[in-house]
């Protein structure tokens, strides 16, 4: 039983020098750090985002225009770093936001599709998910920091 306890010990701990994350460590409310957005993610893979700045994710500056949407969430690894992806089905033209592209003729809406990054080192759990607004060098984030 001490081998199985023991074994078990150093594997959590080697999983933590990786970094290795796992999605039970955003299951949970997100709260952004600016204003009163919200994301609620579920361990099923589905979303709830409300009042969240679209402004601030789609054409890169604070408007200020708040929406609700939800879909389905994931984790993405590329080249080692991880990512948090939100996909919606809810088209930007919904809210009155021209993300539009020409396809068989015909104008189209593109749907909400952002994609988050993690700030956090490898040996702890993440505890902010950001996007940039505007140029990165400029610093401006549109962060969420995890409530529970």
């Amino acid at each position: 039983m001490k081998k199985i306890i023991i074994a078990g010990f150093l594997f959590s701990i080697l999983s933590a020098c990786t970094g290795v994350m796992a999605k039970a460590d955003f299951v949970g409310i997100w709260k952004s750090s600016s204003d009163n957005a919200v994301i609620k993610l579920n361990t099923d893979g589905t979303y709830i985002a409300k009042q969240v700045d679209i402004g601030k994710l789609d054409s890169n500056e604070d408007n200020g225009k708040a929406i609700d949407f939800s879909g389905k969430w994931q984790l993405v690894k590329n080249d080692g770093d991880y990512s948090l992806r939100l996909h919606s089905e809810a088209l930007y033209s919904n809210f009155g936001i021209d993300k539009t592209y020409i396809e068989d003729g015909k104008r189209r809406s593109h749907k909400i599709d952002i994609t988050f990054e993690i700030q956090g080192g490898t040996r702890e759990k993440p505890l902010q998910v950001f996007t940039w607004i505007g140029d990165p060098d400029d610093m401006h984030k549109y962060e969420f920091i995890k409530a529970e």
